[in-house]
Protein backbone atom coordinates (compact mmCIF):
# COMPACT_ATOMS: atom_id res chain seq x y z
CA UNK A 1 0.00 0.00 0.00
CA UNK A 2 1.44 3.60 -0.82
CA UNK A 3 1.62 6.09 1.99
CA UNK A 4 -1.44 8.11 0.40
CA UNK A 5 -3.47 4.71 0.86
CA UNK A 6 -2.16 4.60 4.40
CA UNK A 7 -2.54 8.02 5.37
CA UNK A 8 -6.13 7.79 3.62
CA UNK A 9 -6.68 4.52 5.88
CA UNK A 10 -5.47 6.36 9.04
CA UNK A 11 -7.43 9.52 8.36
CA UNK A 12 -11.10 6.97 8.11
CA UNK A 13 -9.86 4.92 11.18
CA UNK A 14 -9.93 7.83 13.26
CA UNK A 15 -13.08 9.38 12.40
CA UNK A 16 -14.71 5.92 12.90
CA UNK A 17 -13.12 5.76 16.55
CA UNK A 18 -13.40 9.56 17.14
CA UNK A 19 -17.82 8.92 16.12
CA UNK A 20 -17.38 5.60 18.34
CA UNK A 21 -16.67 7.27 21.32
CA UNK A 22 -17.78 10.32 21.27
CA UNK A 23 -21.29 10.27 19.54
CA UNK A 24 -22.00 6.61 19.27
CA UNK A 25 -25.28 4.79 17.93
CA UNK A 26 -26.48 2.71 21.17
CA UNK A 27 -28.60 3.99 23.82
CA UNK A 28 -28.63 3.67 27.51
CA UNK A 29 -31.68 1.39 27.05
CA UNK A 30 -30.38 -0.58 24.69
CA UNK A 31 -28.25 -3.98 25.22
CA UNK A 32 -24.85 -4.06 23.72
CA UNK A 33 -24.58 -7.45 21.38
CA UNK A 34 -21.91 -8.61 22.63
CA UNK A 35 -22.26 -8.34 26.81
CA UNK A 36 -24.76 -9.90 27.60
CA UNK A 37 -26.48 -9.97 31.22
CA UNK A 38 -24.24 -13.08 32.11
CA UNK A 39 -21.30 -10.92 31.17
CA UNK A 40 -19.20 -9.92 34.30
CA UNK A 41 -19.06 -6.45 33.05
CA UNK A 42 -22.55 -6.07 32.54
CA UNK A 43 -24.03 -3.72 35.38
CA UNK A 44 -20.37 -2.01 34.82
CA UNK A 45 -20.97 -1.01 31.11
CA UNK A 46 -24.46 0.02 31.74
CA UNK A 47 -22.74 2.41 34.13
CA UNK A 48 -20.58 3.94 31.49
CA UNK A 49 -23.39 4.14 29.29
CA UNK A 50 -25.25 6.18 31.62
CA UNK A 51 -22.65 8.42 32.91
CA UNK A 52 -21.34 9.37 29.11
CA UNK A 53 -18.69 7.25 29.44
CA UNK A 54 -18.38 4.98 26.20
CA UNK A 55 -21.53 4.69 23.45
CA UNK A 56 -19.74 1.53 21.92
CA UNK A 57 -19.01 1.13 17.99
CA UNK A 58 -21.43 1.57 15.63
CA UNK A 59 -22.71 -2.03 14.34
CA UNK A 60 -24.11 -2.40 18.12
CA UNK A 61 -20.86 -4.04 20.00
CA UNK A 62 -18.69 -2.96 23.24
CA UNK A 63 -15.95 -5.30 22.49
CA UNK A 64 -15.09 -5.85 26.13
CA UNK A 65 -12.41 -8.03 25.78
CA UNK A 66 -10.55 -5.58 22.78
CA UNK A 67 -7.58 -3.92 23.85
CA UNK A 68 -8.03 -0.58 24.87
CA UNK A 69 -5.10 2.15 23.59
CA UNK A 70 -4.27 5.23 25.89
CA UNK A 71 -6.31 7.61 23.79
CA UNK A 72 -9.16 5.68 24.30
CA UNK A 73 -8.52 5.26 27.92
CA UNK A 74 -7.97 9.07 28.20
CA UNK A 75 -11.64 9.90 26.07
CA UNK A 76 -13.31 7.31 28.48
CA UNK A 77 -11.57 8.64 31.64
CA UNK A 78 -12.18 11.82 31.04
CA UNK A 79 -15.38 12.20 29.88
CA UNK A 80 -16.63 10.83 32.80
CA UNK A 81 -16.14 13.72 34.63
CA UNK A 82 -16.44 16.52 31.89
CA UNK A 83 -17.85 16.79 28.34
CA UNK A 84 -15.14 16.40 25.54
CA UNK A 85 -15.35 19.05 23.05
CA UNK A 86 -13.33 19.63 19.60
CA UNK A 87 -10.28 22.05 19.85
CA UNK A 88 -9.67 24.57 17.57
CA UNK A 89 -7.01 23.12 14.55
CA UNK A 90 -7.78 19.56 15.88
CA UNK A 91 -5.73 17.04 13.75
CA UNK A 92 -6.45 14.17 15.67
CA UNK A 93 -9.68 12.62 17.02
CA UNK A 94 -8.40 12.37 20.53
CA UNK A 95 -6.62 15.62 20.45
CA UNK A 96 -8.99 17.19 22.78
CA UNK A 97 -8.25 15.14 25.92
CA UNK A 98 -4.71 15.54 25.26
CA UNK A 99 -4.84 18.87 25.46
CA UNK A 100 -6.54 18.35 29.13
CA UNK A 101 -4.18 15.68 30.20
CA UNK A 102 -0.92 18.12 29.04
CA UNK A 103 -2.57 21.17 30.89
CA UNK A 104 -2.45 18.62 33.84
CA UNK A 105 0.66 17.47 33.35
CA UNK A 106 -0.34 13.47 33.53
CA UNK A 107 2.06 11.76 32.82
CA UNK A 108 0.26 10.32 28.94
CA UNK A 109 2.51 9.15 25.88
CA UNK A 110 0.98 10.61 23.35
CA UNK A 111 0.93 14.15 24.18
CA UNK A 112 2.84 14.81 21.36
CA UNK A 113 0.59 15.95 18.59
CA UNK A 114 3.21 14.87 15.62
CA UNK A 115 2.86 11.50 13.75
CA UNK A 116 4.82 9.89 16.36
CA UNK A 117 2.68 11.21 18.73
CA UNK A 118 -0.66 10.10 17.16
CA UNK A 119 1.34 6.55 16.83
CA UNK A 120 1.90 6.33 20.42
CA UNK A 121 -1.67 7.40 20.96
CA UNK A 122 -3.13 3.78 19.30
CA UNK A 123 -0.80 1.74 21.43
CA UNK A 124 -2.27 -0.68 23.59
CA UNK A 125 -1.96 0.90 27.97
CA UNK A 126 -0.81 -0.96 30.26
CA UNK A 127 -2.13 -1.58 33.87
CA UNK A 128 0.58 0.04 35.18
CA UNK A 129 0.41 3.42 32.91
CA UNK A 130 -3.10 3.37 33.96
CA UNK A 131 -1.97 3.71 37.47
CA UNK A 132 0.42 6.63 36.56
CA UNK A 133 -2.69 8.31 34.91
CA UNK A 134 -4.81 7.96 37.76
CA UNK A 135 -2.54 8.82 40.70
CA UNK A 136 -1.89 12.33 38.19
CA UNK A 137 -5.74 12.80 38.07
CA UNK A 138 -5.88 12.63 42.16
CA UNK A 139 -3.01 15.44 42.11
CA UNK A 140 -0.17 13.89 43.49
CA UNK A 141 2.83 12.65 41.28
CA UNK A 142 3.94 9.23 41.28
CA UNK A 143 5.14 6.27 39.05
CA UNK A 144 5.34 3.20 38.22
CA UNK A 145 5.24 1.06 41.51
CA UNK A 146 4.62 3.86 43.47
CA UNK A 147 1.57 4.95 41.86
CA UNK A 148 0.54 1.37 41.90
CA UNK A 149 1.06 0.97 45.80
CA UNK A 150 -0.86 4.55 45.83
CA UNK A 151 -3.83 3.47 44.15
CA UNK A 152 -3.78 0.12 46.00
CA UNK A 153 -3.76 1.68 49.11
CA UNK A 154 -6.23 4.01 48.83
CA UNK A 155 -8.48 1.67 47.36
CA UNK A 156 -8.64 2.82 43.90
CA UNK A 157 -7.93 -0.26 42.41
CA UNK A 158 -7.54 -4.16 43.16
CA UNK A 159 -4.90 -6.27 42.18
CA UNK A 160 -4.97 -9.08 39.40
CA UNK A 161 -3.64 -12.22 41.82
CA UNK A 162 -3.01 -9.75 45.18
CA UNK A 163 -3.01 -6.60 46.34
CA UNK A 164 0.35 -6.17 46.00
CA UNK A 165 2.43 -4.26 43.22
CA UNK A 166 3.54 -7.20 42.39
CA UNK A 167 -0.38 -8.56 42.21
CA UNK A 168 -1.33 -5.53 40.44
CA UNK A 169 0.37 -6.78 37.11
CA UNK A 170 1.37 -3.39 35.71
CA UNK A 171 2.80 -4.50 32.90
CA UNK A 172 -0.50 -6.36 31.42
CA UNK A 173 -2.89 -4.64 29.36
CA UNK A 174 -5.61 -3.42 30.20
CA UNK A 175 -9.51 -4.31 27.84
CA UNK A 176 -12.29 -2.05 27.29
CA UNK A 177 -14.05 -3.75 30.03
CA UNK A 178 -11.37 -3.73 32.37
CA UNK A 179 -11.30 0.01 31.67
CA UNK A 180 -14.88 0.62 32.15
CA UNK A 181 -14.23 -0.51 35.69
CA UNK A 182 -11.15 1.37 36.87
CA UNK A 183 -13.05 4.08 35.69
CA UNK A 184 -15.86 3.75 37.72
CA UNK A 185 -14.26 2.76 40.44
CA UNK A 186 -12.04 5.62 40.72
CA UNK A 187 -14.89 7.92 40.82
CA UNK A 188 -17.25 5.96 43.14
CA UNK A 189 -14.76 5.67 45.83
CA UNK A 190 -14.01 9.62 45.74
CA UNK A 191 -12.26 11.37 42.67
CA UNK A 192 -15.07 13.87 42.71
CA UNK A 193 -12.94 16.34 40.38
CA UNK A 194 -9.82 15.81 37.90
CA UNK A 195 -6.92 17.17 39.86
CA UNK A 196 -3.51 18.88 38.28
CA UNK A 197 -0.44 16.63 38.43
CA UNK A 198 2.01 17.90 40.51
CA UNK A 199 5.44 19.27 38.95
CA UNK A 200 7.69 17.52 41.72
CA UNK A 201 7.20 14.05 42.99
CA UNK A 202 4.95 13.49 45.70
CA UNK A 203 5.55 11.00 49.00
CA UNK A 204 4.93 7.64 48.13
CA UNK A 205 2.11 5.68 49.86
CA UNK A 206 2.90 3.97 53.12
CA UNK A 207 1.53 -0.38 52.11
CA UNK A 208 -1.17 -1.18 54.43
CA UNK A 209 -0.02 -3.46 56.72
CA UNK A 210 -0.92 -7.09 56.32
CA UNK A 211 -3.72 -8.02 58.74
CA UNK A 212 -3.87 -10.50 60.97
CA UNK A 213 -6.33 -13.86 59.76
CA UNK A 214 -7.90 -15.45 62.24
CA UNK A 215 -7.37 -19.26 62.10
CA UNK A 216 -11.05 -19.97 60.77
CA UNK A 217 -10.70 -18.08 58.05
CA UNK A 218 -7.11 -19.66 57.13
CA UNK A 219 -9.41 -23.05 57.24
CA UNK A 220 -11.89 -21.77 54.71
CA UNK A 221 -9.45 -20.66 52.21
CA UNK A 222 -6.68 -23.52 52.39
CA UNK A 223 -10.39 -25.70 51.67
CA UNK A 224 -11.15 -23.58 48.51
CA UNK A 225 -7.50 -23.29 47.42
CA UNK A 226 -7.84 -27.23 47.69
CA UNK A 227 -10.77 -27.18 45.41
CA UNK A 228 -9.61 -24.53 42.83
CA UNK A 229 -6.33 -26.53 42.42
CA UNK A 230 -8.36 -29.97 41.81
CA UNK A 231 -10.49 -28.78 38.71
CA UNK A 232 -9.87 -27.01 35.63
CA UNK A 233 -13.03 -25.16 36.08
CA UNK A 234 -11.35 -22.80 38.30
CA UNK A 235 -8.17 -22.65 36.57
CA UNK A 236 -6.37 -19.67 37.64
CA UNK A 237 -8.37 -18.54 40.53
CA UNK A 238 -7.10 -17.23 43.31
CA UNK A 239 -8.11 -16.21 46.75
CA UNK A 240 -6.95 -13.28 48.93
CA UNK A 241 -8.13 -13.50 53.12
CA UNK A 242 -8.40 -10.41 55.54
CA UNK A 243 -9.71 -10.57 59.30
CA UNK A 244 -12.93 -10.28 58.09
CA UNK A 245 -13.00 -12.87 55.51
CA UNK A 246 -12.12 -14.05 52.50
CA UNK A 247 -12.69 -13.06 48.34
CA UNK A 248 -12.24 -15.53 45.43
CA UNK A 249 -10.99 -14.01 42.12
CA UNK A 250 -11.69 -15.75 38.58
CA UNK A 251 -8.59 -15.35 36.23
CA UNK A 252 -10.07 -11.93 35.31
CA UNK A 253 -9.18 -11.04 38.56
CA UNK A 254 -13.40 -10.46 39.31
CA UNK A 255 -14.32 -11.48 42.42
CA UNK A 256 -16.78 -14.22 42.03
CA UNK A 257 -17.30 -15.03 45.72
CA UNK A 258 -16.91 -14.16 49.59
CA UNK A 259 -16.91 -15.26 52.86
CA UNK A 260 -17.26 -13.15 55.75
CA UNK A 261 -17.27 -14.35 59.19
CA UNK A 262 -20.53 -13.40 61.92
CA UNK A 263 -19.19 -9.52 63.32
CA UNK A 264 -20.77 -10.87 66.53
CA UNK A 265 -22.15 -14.24 68.24
CA UNK A 266 -25.79 -12.79 67.22
CA UNK A 267 -24.76 -11.88 64.13
CA UNK A 268 -24.72 -14.44 60.62
CA UNK A 269 -21.91 -15.60 58.53
CA UNK A 270 -22.01 -14.79 54.88
CA UNK A 271 -21.01 -16.18 51.61
CA UNK A 272 -21.66 -13.49 48.70
CA UNK A 273 -22.07 -14.68 45.08
CA UNK A 274 -21.45 -11.75 43.11
CA UNK A 275 -21.87 -13.65 39.73
CA UNK A 276 -25.03 -15.63 40.96
CA UNK A 277 -25.81 -16.27 37.39
CA UNK A 278 -22.95 -18.34 36.71
CA UNK A 279 -23.27 -22.20 37.66
CA UNK A 280 -19.39 -22.19 38.38
CA UNK A 281 -19.28 -19.42 41.05
CA UNK A 282 -23.12 -20.81 42.98
CA UNK A 283 -20.69 -24.08 42.80
CA UNK A 284 -17.73 -22.24 44.34
CA UNK A 285 -20.64 -20.71 47.21
CA UNK A 286 -21.68 -24.12 47.62
CA UNK A 287 -17.84 -25.52 48.42
CA UNK A 288 -17.66 -22.00 50.85
CA UNK A 289 -20.46 -22.81 52.76
CA UNK A 290 -19.35 -26.79 53.54
CA UNK A 291 -15.73 -25.34 54.14
CA UNK A 292 -17.49 -23.04 56.81
CA UNK A 293 -18.71 -26.20 58.14
CA UNK A 294 -22.46 -25.52 56.73
CA UNK A 295 -23.02 -29.04 55.48
CA UNK A 296 -25.57 -28.53 52.56
CA UNK A 297 -25.48 -31.05 49.68
CA UNK A 298 -23.58 -30.76 46.62
CA UNK A 299 -27.44 -30.35 45.13
CA UNK A 300 -27.84 -26.82 47.10
CA UNK A 301 -26.91 -25.30 44.14
CA UNK A 302 -29.97 -25.94 42.49
CA UNK A 303 -31.57 -24.10 45.65
CA UNK A 304 -29.04 -20.85 44.52
CA UNK A 305 -30.13 -21.28 41.08
CA UNK A 306 -33.64 -20.94 41.97
CA UNK A 307 -33.53 -18.28 44.14
CA UNK A 308 -31.35 -16.23 41.31
CA UNK A 309 -34.51 -17.05 38.52
CA UNK A 310 -37.43 -16.55 41.33
CA UNK A 311 -35.69 -13.51 43.03
CA UNK A 312 -36.94 -14.72 46.36
CA UNK A 313 -35.65 -15.42 49.48
CA UNK A 314 -35.65 -18.81 50.65
CA UNK A 315 -34.72 -20.25 54.53
CA UNK A 316 -33.92 -24.03 55.55
CA UNK A 317 -32.41 -25.37 58.64
CA UNK A 318 -29.47 -27.08 57.35
CA UNK A 319 -28.20 -29.20 60.59
CA UNK A 320 -27.65 -26.68 63.48
CA UNK A 321 -27.63 -23.89 60.90
CA UNK A 322 -30.39 -21.83 59.66
CA UNK A 323 -29.38 -20.73 56.25
CA UNK A 324 -30.92 -18.01 54.08
CA UNK A 325 -30.39 -17.58 50.56
CA UNK A 326 -31.29 -13.84 49.31
CA UNK A 327 -30.86 -12.47 46.37
CA UNK A 328 -29.66 -8.75 45.95
CA UNK A 329 -32.68 -6.50 44.80
CA UNK A 330 -30.57 -3.51 43.91
CA UNK A 331 -27.15 -5.52 42.73
CA UNK A 332 -27.65 -7.20 39.93
CA UNK A 333 -26.18 -10.93 39.44
CA UNK A 334 -25.36 -10.98 43.22
CA UNK A 335 -26.73 -13.09 45.87
CA UNK A 336 -26.47 -13.91 49.59
CA UNK A 337 -26.23 -16.69 51.85
CA UNK A 338 -26.08 -16.22 55.68
CA UNK A 339 -26.32 -18.76 58.17
CA UNK A 340 -26.31 -19.03 62.05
Amino acid sequence: MNAFGKKLLGVIGGVTLSITLVAGNVSAANQFDDVKKSNWAYSTVQWAIANNVVKGYPDGTFRPEKQVSESEFLMMFISAYQKVTPTKGQKHWADPVYVIAKNLNWPVNGVSNDAVGRATREQAITRGEVANIIAGANGVNLVDAAAIQYLLTNNLAAGKTGNTVAGYKGNDYLTRAEAVAFIQRVKTRGLETLKERPRFPSTPATPTPTPQVPSGIKGVQAAIEKVIAGSNTYKGYTTESSAEGMVIRSTAGKTSVAYRIPESKSASGRVISFRASETASLKLAVETLQAAGVKVPDSFVNTLQSAVKTGKDTTQKVGNYTVTVSPDPTAYDSLYIYFK
